[in-house]
């Protein structure tokens, strides 16, 4: 190949990049535009640590978030009012969600338990323990009536 026809080559691979990055760009700016018609509607200020994890209630009426303070805490979705504050695990909260009747809460923790909340009081009701290791995360099932925990103990647990 000649160097003439090599500078061709590549004149034409620097314009078909130019082209392409041209592109990426449009698509970018296209989804940023997109973005702009979003806007945020309240802040949830309280967690003094980080926050792992962050769920809406059922009907989109409160949101519960896990943090690393220890605690999770049960927000008004709409103001950002922070309506309770869940106290008792003596480690990092790493999720917590809600009952389907958004009753209930449960949470799981570092401590190696999940634990188990009155919505509305903010009251615990249980412990949940026998996990040899972190509790990395707790659910309902979707009658509400168990809840399902794993652990970095290589164990999954149902609970009535």
């Amino acid at each position: 190949m000649t160097n003439k026809n090599l500078f061709i080559l590549f004149v034409f691979i620097f314009i078909v990049t130019i082209i392409a990055v041209g592109q990426c760009n449009k698509t970018a700016l296209d989804t940023a535009k997109f973005a702009e018609g979003t806007s945020e509607l309240s802040t949830l200020k309280g967690h003094t640590f980080f926050i792992v994890s962050a769920v809406f209630s059922p009907d989109g009426k409160t949101i519960v978030t896990a943090s690393g303070d220890n605690t999770a805490r049960i927000w008004e979705t709409t103001t950002g009012k922070e309506l309770q504050v869940l106290e008792g695990h003596t480690d990092m909260v790493r999720s917590a969600a809600f009952s389907p009747d958004g009753k209930i809460i449960v949470t799981a923790s570092k401590d190696k338990t999940a634990r188990i909340w009155e919505t509305t009081t903010g009251t615990e009701l249980q412990i949940l323990k026998g996990h040899t290791d972190f509790v990395m995360s707790a659910v309902f099932s979707p009658d509400g009536k168990t809840i399902v925990t794993t652990s970095d103990d290589t164990t999954a647990r149902i609970w009535d």
